[in-house]
């Protein structure tokens, strides 16, 4: 909130990335990840162009892909977008090549947002239009 008073909030490119944290010593979320050998949780987040977080966190086991996991991520900014009486409307939401499914791009097109995603060719039947 504070940051939409100071006018310190651009929301017209918004982020989304996520990450793979270890727990060495347990947790809620634990999962195995055998691409970085290692037991933890991912973790994904939403930004504005200034790097300011605006979703809380969504977690799940170390172990799952990150794509599933953007639908509550973008519920959660939306809950936080009405709270603070600010729109995303005709935002970029940008994403990296993980989330490119035709869910997830019709989720963004649903906000009122425009995707900026990579196209994930292992991800597609049949090429991009």
């Amino acid at each position: 909130m504070r940051l939409k008073v100071k006018n310190m909030l651009d929301l017209d490119v918004l982020h989304g990335d996520g990450t793979t944290t270890p727990a060495k010593k347990g947790g809620d979320n634990i999962g195995y990840n055998g691409h970085k050998h290692f037991k933890g949780e991912k973790v994904i987040a939403i930004t504005d162009r200034n790097g300011n977080v605006l979703s809380p966190y969504t977690t799940a086991a170390g172990n799952k892909n990150e794509s599933p996991l953007f639908e509550p991520a973008l519920k959660h900014l939306k809950k936080i977008i009405n709270q603070i009486g600010a729109s995303i409307i005709g935002s970029i939401m940008s994403l990296d090549g993980v989330y490119d499914s035709r869910k997830n791009r019709k989720l963004i097109f649903n906000a009122g947002m425009i995707p900026n995603i990579p196209e994930n060719k292992r991800n597609r039947k049949k090429t991009k239009r």
